[in-house]
């Protein structure tokens, strides 16, 4: 496969964004949930394959930023819905994690994923848990 986007340049406003003293946060809402959203047509391998192309950008826009300056945000399991279609953390994680930022923001309030904390117990990687719960689609008032 030829990888055009190599050509891309490199990313100067996260570069401004960490030289500024700020914590860079990308968001790949399609990484882990595009399994059953945008690629819902294609077998896991494939999914997979398409993340790790997904990661080797994000990587390679992230080439001059710390990794130490950067967190990424994957949407995984906060939408509303069952989850019966979410591609389990043991098979994403592996390419999630060869993406360059060093903390991984990941919602943890869906019961169903209750279990994946486990897998963190041996990585080098900051883990930032989000509970977020979007159970209703009601909103409080703040009284």
């Amino acid at each position: 496969m030829r990888r055009t986007w190599k050509r891309w340049p490199k990313r100067p406003e996260y570069e401004v964004i960490v030289e500024s003293g700020l914590i860079l946060q990308v968001d790949c809402p399609d990484l882990a949930m595009g399994r059953h959203i945008k690629l819902r047509g294609v077998d896991d391998d494939e999914f997979l394959r398409n993340a790790a192309l997904q990661v080797e950008v994000l990587n390679h826009a992230l080439v001059n930023v710390p990794a130490d300056r950067v967190r990424r945000h994957l949407c995984w399991g906060n939408y509303e819905g069952p989850h019966t279609h979410d591609i389990p953390l043991v098979k994403i994680l592996p390419i999630a994690l060869n993406a360059k930022p060093q903390a991984l923001v990941l919602e943890a309030a869906n019961p169903g994923h209750k279990h994946d904390w486990e897998l963190w117990e041996t990585q080098d990687k900051i883990l930032v848990p989000g509970f977020i719960s979007s159970t209703v689609t009601i909103s409080s008032t703040p009284k």
